[in-house]
């Protein structure tokens, strides 16, 4: 079989309507047809999520929308579907588990009856891959959550189930864990990805993150808490030995009226696809893929034309720079897919440690000899083991904004102790130049090095 990463956007197709806040517009056309289902699929997207805008309640099967979905969308080549049934994500919702006394069942057992009721019918569905859990869980639904990851696995084994949790942000601290308002935001982060991936027994980890950044106050600017969230949860995904998948901004988004999350062009979207390659990731989805349905003031506001499908069914430029980028991402998958991460740092020729790698550790590399970096250039470092060889993968990330003043190629002079055996980058899978350890780096651009030590 081939090795190929796991990609998906949320929102996908839709029935027509979109809302901001209680109004409802509507193209009157329903998008979720084989044709547009294909779409989504040739623009290298390979899993569907169908999520709350197509829920699955426990009607008649045959009749469903969630089954006309489905059987649309495996005609049109997808072979992997997460459905939103909305008895089990209802439950994942809830505060302080959902087994025990005066809870929704008196033991696991009933609980695997409950979840082997629910999926008896979609899950005989060829192209069934799993379900999907409250999104952004808060500490007090991860009892219940866990319960329910844990008893899908008795039942069905291969079942997947998405679940996808909170960033490293600043105003989550609450979030985390219970008093948890005045402890250290990333200690607090950490704890909860520790705390939920060993209450529910999850072989991987998923969250998401969305750096790029377009605030009033600030103009163009990385997120910090984007880089240093990914060397905490890769450290811990290497720790537990579970896989590391990621979530990655595709849309602009406006908050309070005000512009927060910016417009991302190809350059914006290497930059995020290159840094999470770098650190391990395995699978990545967008938000979004079609103009996300809901808006107002408990979603915020999405810029209509920034994701890669407008609200009434128009790609944009972002659909075709997907497409080329999701070909390069698969040239290089079998090779990355066996690579697993074991470390990161960061080195900068700036004056003062950019604001985007502020929060991480800047770590020591034996096998690094010597690296010398164009001024102004911060360039992000991570150690991978490609495990059929063992030999060590080196990865180069110029993080700097690919908006910002300091775009531009920037010179990198690398030595390794060991032998240089290949170079490589999503651009040139072929092998980048490196004559006199010397090559150049763009914002947002990345090299790997397998170096035999």
């Amino acid at each position: 079989m081939d090795k190929k990463f796991i990609l998906y956007g949320y929102s996908s197709p839709t029935d027509g309507t979109w809302r901001i806040d209680e109004t409802l517009f509507s193209t009157g056309v329903d998008y979720r047809t084989k044709s547009r289902y294909k779409e989504y699929f040739d623009c290298g997207l390979n899993l569907l999520m169908l999520q709350g805008n197509d829920p699955y309640t426990g009607e008649k099967w045959e009749s469903s929308q969630t089954k006309k979905n489905m059987d649309n969308a495996y005609a049109a080549g997808i072979k992997k579907i997460i459905i939103y049934d909305k008895r089990i994500f209802d439950l994942s919702e809830k505060s302080g588990g959902i087994i025990g006394k005066d809870k929704d069942f008196a033991d696991e057992g009933q609980l695997e009856e409950f979840i082997a009721f629910c999926t008896r019918d979609y899950s005989k569905h060829p192209a069934f891959y799993g379900f999907m859990l409250v999104d952004e869980p808060r500490w007090f639904q991860i009892e219940a959550l866990s319960q329910i990851m844990r008893a899908a696995k008795k039942v069905a084994p291969n079942i997947f189930v998405q679940c996808n949790l909170l960033p490293l942000y600043s105003c989550n601290n609450a979030l985390y864990m219970e008093k948890g308002a005045n402890q250290d935001l990333c200690d607090g982060f950490e704890n909860y990805i520790r705390t939920y991936l060993e209450r529910s027994g999850s072989d991987y980890l998923l969250y998401d993150s969305y750096p790029m950044r377009l605030e009033p106050e600030k103009g163009m600017f990385i997120l910090w808490h984007h880089l240093t969230g990914l060397q905490i949860a890769a450290d811990v995904c290497r720790e537990k030995g579970v896989k590391f998948y990621f979530v990655c901004q595709a849309t602009a988004l406006y908050i309070d009226g005000k512009i927060r999350f910016r417009s991302c062009g190809e350059d914006d979207m290497r930059w995020q696809l290159n840094c999470v390659l770098a650190f391990g990731v395995k699978s990545v989805a967008y938000y979004t893929y079609w103009h996300k349905q809901q808006n107002g003031f408990e979603f915020g506001i999405h810029t209509d034309g920034t994701a890669f499908i407008t609200s009434d069914g128009v790609r944009t430029a972002l659909y075709a720079v997907m497409k080329k980028l999701h070909g390069e991402m698969q040239v290089l998958a079998p090779y990355l897919l066996e690579c697993e991460y074991e470390d990161s740092g960061y080195r900068t020729s700036f004056f003062k440690t950019p604001e985007a790698l502020s929060g991480m550790e800047r770590r020591k590399f034996d096998g690094i000899r010597s690296l010398e970096m164009e001024e102004n250039t911060a360039v992000v470092i991570t150690r991978l083991r490609h495990k059929p060889g063992g030999e060590t993968v080196y990865c180069l990330f110029n993080a700097n904004d690919p908006e910002g003043e300091f775009s531009g190629e920037k010179k990198i002079r690398v030595i390794f102790a060991g032998k240089l055996i290949k170079t490589f980058s999503l651009k040139k899978p072929g092998g980048i130049d490196i004559s006199e350890s010397e090559f150049t780096l763009k914002a947002g651009d990345s090299a790997f090095f397998e170096v035999k030590e």
